[in-house]
């Protein structure tokens, strides 16, 4: 719906990331790693034929936005982030704060190599628990929605979604946060709107 309402004023390209849905899914945790998701991005704007976007992005999407907008500004007109902090301000967070701590500490379970078969035990039920029903009984997905868990079931699908978390500057999860990592980004001039 969004996507048809969107598309009056721009061209709209959504499209799953690697790993996710009928994505291709790479075995290797290299893989995953930001350089090839940023070239990922780069590589779909150029495919359109565009020389820059309006780069909208969720939650591991936002991650990689954010690493393309820094990396590659010339490519990014403006950015839309939902659900994505700022990589310092999560960064920082993740340091300092032991709530944040906190409500990220499932990263080190979805690193672990075996996440992945638990997640999908007993029609996954433990990510039903986790996310869809919440969301139903909340009125953020509906039923129809609910339909991530076909997409959580493609072959080798799951297990390429938590490779981002193995694949992440945050691994081990336990040692990184405590030890966080300097960014290199500069300043990211473009107009940001964070939802």
């Amino acid at each position: 719906m969004e996507l048809e309402e969107f598309s009056k004023d721009y061209r709209v390209v959504a499209a799953d990331m690697r790993g996710y849905n009928l994505s291709d899914k790479p075995e290797e945790i290299s893989s995953y790693s930001m350089p090839h998701l940023m070239e990922d991005v780069k590589q779909l704007i150029e495919a359109f034929g565009e020389k820059e976007c309006v780069l909208v992005a969720h939650d591991w999407g936002g991650a990689v936005a954010w690493a393309f907008a820094y990396t590659y500004p010339q490519y990014v007109k403006k950015l839309v982030m939902f659900d994505a902090p700022h990589p310092y301000t999560f960064i920082r967070e993740l340091a300092e704060n032991p709530v944040q701590r906190e409500a990220s500490s499932y990263m080190s379970f979805f690193q672990q190599s075996n996440s992945q078969d638990e997640l999908l035990a007993n029609n996954s039920e433990k990510l039903r628990n986790m996310l869809t029903e919440p969301g139903i009984k909340k009125g953020y997905l509906t039923k129809e929605e609910a339909k991530y868990v076909e997409a959580w079931n493609q072959p080798n699908a799951m297990k390429s979604m938590l490779n981002y978390y193995r694949a992440s500057s945050l691994y081990p999860f336990e040692e990184r946060v405590h030890k966080p990592v300097a960014l290199p980004h500069k300043v990211f001039h473009s107009p940001t709107l964070i939802v």
